[in-house]
């Protein structure tokens, strides 16, 4: 406590007269504690790995642990081979029969399940676009989303088929694809816009929000 007075008082008689310093502007720490408020405060670290995209950085962990389970939803579970193996089929198909290259724009309109995940890495995969769209969202309101962000195809479940009639192609990732080529390769880089995430607005209407 007398230490404290003592910093106290020394920043009171040190400061010049004319500055007419406020009184909330002295410092009640003491020289240690405020070092040590520096070095709490100093948290820049240098980062020695290499920064990769998402699709990348799973890919590699699928390769390094197949066998580690990635999902587990209710009864399901898939591993991170099996995750990568039907992310890859969909992706495939997604490049060559829907020509989905880097920077489209794809939705998915599926509801929460493991189908949902595969369709949302197979997007990322092609170096396209993601964007999601509610289920629970009415036709019109899905169509003025879609028409928004000018995607030409969207991913959807039997249960969501019906919602876009024929607004806009869709396909259906419930379907099996049965194949083991791999997608082409992109060239995906870390500024590349990945997602688009709607929201009201100031105004009420929807806003597509942009992420890398």
């Amino acid at each position: 406590m007398t230490e404290r007075f003592h910093v106290l008082l020394r920043q009171l008689f040190e400061q010049n007269i004319e500055q007419q310093q406020p009184i909330f502007s002295v410092s009640l720490l003491l020289p240690n504690e405020i070092r040590l408020q520096h070095e709490l405060n100093s948290t820049h670290l240098d980062y020695k790995h290499s920064l990769n995209c998402l699709p990348e950085d799973f890919a590699q962990h699928a390769d390094i642990q197949p066998q580690k389970v990635a999902i587990i939803l209710g009864e399901q579970s898939v591993t991170y081979g099996e995750l990568l193996h039907s992310v890859n089929q969909l992706a495939f198909r997604l490049s060559t029969e829907f020509n989905v290259q880097p920077g489209d724009i794809v939705c998915q309109c599926i509801q929460r399940s493991i189908e949902m995940i595969v369709g949302q890495l197979a997007i990322l995969a092609c170096g396209a676009v993601y964007v999601a769209l509610s289920p629970n969202d009415p036709p019109s309101h899905l169509a003025i989303l879609i028409q928004q962000t000018g995607a030409r195809l969207t991913l959807v479940q039997p249960t969501t088929r019906d919602k876009f009639d024929s607004i806009i192609t869709t396909l259906d990732v419930t379907h099996d694809i049965q194949t083991d080529e791999l997608p082409p390769p992109v060239q995906v880089k870390l500024d590349n816009l990945a997602y688009l995430v709607f929201t009201s607005g100031s105004t009420g209407e929807p806003k597509a929000v942009r992420f890398s």
